[in-house]
Formats: C-alpha cells, structure tokens, sequence
C-alpha cells in the first residue's frame, strides 16, 4: 500500500509505468483488441493514462484504462476517467468498473471526480429499466460517478 503523502497521479507514477505519459493534450486516445476511447480535453491541461487491467490491478474484476487530468479548478486535485474496451459484454463491463472504482487505490482523496466509461460495439436494447440504467443510477448515488456508454472512436469529453 503506498502512502497518501502526494497526489494520486504522483503515486501511480512512483509505483507503475504509464501507457501514455503526463504531458499537457488536447485530445487523448487509447485503444485495446480492436476497440477505441477517444476524448477530447477541454480546457487543454495535463493527462496520463495508466492500463489498470495487469499492471495497476492484477486479481479480480477491474477496467481496462484509467485516464487522469487535472481538474483545471484546482491543480492539487485530479479527474479519473475510467475505462472499460468491450465487443458487447456490458453487464460484465458494469462490474468490472464497480470493483475498480471501489478499489483502495481509486479512495485517495485527490482524485475529486470519477467518471465510468464503457465503450462497446454493441449495447443491448434499451427498454427502460436494463441492467445499464440501473447501473448509472447506482453509480451517481453510490460512487457521485457519471457512468456513460459509448460506440468506438465516439467521442467523449473530459
């Protein structure tokens, strides 16, 4: 376990190689068995991203990326975009951005703003009340983390 004397993103670096450095962007992308998250970054500020799946986690359910930006409100603090790559598995995908998101690592108190992203080539139907729309509601009283999904290379916003 490491200490909580620094930042969130300062701990992570300490401890694991980043998939994409920390460098100020405009626009980040990360891809994984064929499937790609792409965000534009406004206002353009610092970001990282870290692959959670084997390398930040190694046992249990867990996401594939995690995306960290400043939060341009306080540079003391930091945004998590977490990130899961599916072909369709979305209930799966829902849990394992849950056990992530509940993980000792992610309960720093820097990291001020979660959000789950699921991005998927196919999504069930939506009727209503799926096992997604129960997911977000639980997600923002639960965790007060934004839980959306989107199609490959649809961009998000962070």
């Amino acid at each position: 376990m490491v200490k909580q004397n620094n930042d969130i993103c300062t701990e992570l670096l300490a401890v694991h190689a980043p998939e994409q450095e920390l460098k100020v962007r405009k626009s980040i992308s990360t891809s994984e068995k064929g499937v790609r998250y792409t965000a534009t970054v406004n206002p353009e500020r610092e970001t990282v991203v870290f692959q959670v799946d084997g390398c930040i986690i190694c046992d249990g359910d867990k996401c594939d990326k995690l995306v960290l930006s400043k939060n341009p409100a306080d540079t003391k603090m930091w945004i998590g975009h977490f990130v899961e790559l599916k072909h369709s598995d979305v209930e799966h995908a829902i849990d394992q951005l849950e056990a992530t998101i509940r993980h000792t690592v992610f309960k720093h108190p820097s990291l001020t703003r979660k959000y789950a992203r699921i991005v998927a080539t196919r999504f069930p139907a939506n009727n209503g009340n799926t096992p997604f729309e129960r997911a977000r509601e639980r997600f923002a009283d639960k965790y007060r983390c934004n839980l959306k999904r989107l199609k490959p290379n649809q961009p998000d916003s962070i």
